[in-house]
């Protein structure tokens, strides 16, 4: 997923899809890598599911 998938989804503004996805993977929810087109672009951001998060509780 990406800032402008967030965006598309819940109409945020692309700073605060960015703060929300910082937010979730200072906590682990989601990790990101690069992701580059070999366009000539700038890299994008892409962010996936992680694990289990730190600080919660086992199930």
């Amino acid at each position: 997923m990406t800032v402008q998938d967030v965006v598309s989804e819940f109409n945020f503004h692309p700073n605060v899809a960015r703060l929300y996805l910082a937010k979730l993977e200072d906590v682990n929810l989601i990790g990101s890598f690069l992701y580059k087109t070999g366009k000539g672009e700038q890299p994008k951001k892409v962010y996936k599911a992680a694990g289990k998060a730190d600080g919660l509780p086992d199930s």
